[in-house]
């Protein structure tokens, strides 16, 4: 048996990947082990403050499907007009407005640099993969019922909750 050089798993011999880890046990320089670093990097994003423990249970179960629709662009009025009273909806609003703000600065910046047709598209590729990540990673925190902020954007408060 040998040991795995990522998570020190004991491998069957003859092995080519790790059952624990996945990293290839032959050559752990090998393209599946940058794939799993580049994996535990963008889990490590969502490692954000969570403050969920703000909110009431039944505060996060009746809302935090209407909370997601914080991230979906002007659909952002809708939780803040129906559930003006969830203090989880409020939070999630204003993490979808900072969102929204974030998409708008995006889009003048792209305004300024379409002049430069290279680097304008290179800048606005790599923003709007940032903001859509921003956008995965806020709905699947509401639908799971968790308040954690957005990565980097997320400190700011427009609305209190």
């Amino acid at each position: 048996m040998n040991k795995c050089p990522k998570c020190d798993y004991s491998v069957p011999s003859g092995a080519r990947y790790c059952p624990s880890c996945g990293c290839n046990v032959t050559n752990p320089n090998d393209f599946n082990d940058k794939i799993n670093e580049f994996g535990d990097k963008l889990k490590s994003l969502n490692e954000t403050d969570d403050f969920s423990y703000r909110f009431t249970d039944d505060d996060i179960r009746t809302s935090k499907n209407v909370a997601a629709l914080s991230y979906l662009g002007i659909l952002v009025l809708i939780p803040l007009l129906t559930m003006p009273d969830s203090k989880f909806a409020k939070f999630h609003v204003n993490q979808g407005l900072i969102l929204c703000i974030a998409h708008a600065a995006a889009l003048f910046l792209n305004f300024l640099l379409g002049f430069v047709f290279i680097i304008g598209w290179l800048v606005m590729s790599v923003i709007g993969i940032a903001l859509f990540t921003l956008v995965v990673l806020g709905l699947i925190n509401a639908f799971t019922g968790k308040a954690k902020e957005l990565p980097v954007i997320g400190g700011f408060r427009i609305i209190d909750s």
